[in-house]
């Protein structure tokens, strides 16, 4: 499916029984939006990326699959393996139930929270004013390292 707008995304997005979401080696520090909107919809999430980055840690805690790009048959055995965990009624109430954590990590008014102290820093650290916060503990507001 090509050229789909927002709301035909968002409706398969509410039919599906998971997300595939791809990250690349360059995306190692960084979320994919698509990531994000999976996990907001509370959609089980498959995740070809590389051991320890930010979205490994992510799709872990969320109760995702990650699979690593660079070991050789990883990527297809754990697809088989969610296919059927996908059927399995214990795997997705352990899923549903693990899920929360990480749904209340990117709710609105944390990336509110996480955002405003972003820009506080920035503007004092711009304008040379030295205050408490320091890039530790702004980033302390994201949770994931």
């Amino acid at each position: 499916l090509f050229k789909l707008n927002r709301e035909n995304v968002l409706n398969l997005v509410k039919q599906s029984d998971c997300m595939i979401v791809v990250d690349s080696n360059t995306h190692i520090d960084l979320l994919k939006g698509k990531l994000i909107e999976a996990i907001s919809y509370g959609c089980p999430v498959f995740s070809p990326t590389y051991k320890n980055s930010v979205m490994d840690k992510v799709v872990g805690e969320y109760g995702g699959v990650s699979s690593y790009h660079n070991v050789k048959g990883d990527i297809l055995s754990k697809l088989i393996n969610l296919t059927s965990s996908l059927k399995d009624e214990v795997w997705l109430s352990n899923f549903y139930k693990n899920r929360t954590g990480v749904l209340n990590k990117i709710s609105e008014q944390k990336n509110y929270d996480a955002s405003m102290a972003i820009v506080k820093f920035a503007y004092n650290r711009f304008n040379n004013i030295e205050e408490e916060m320091s890039p530790s503990s702004v980033h302390s507001l994201c949770d994931w390292p």
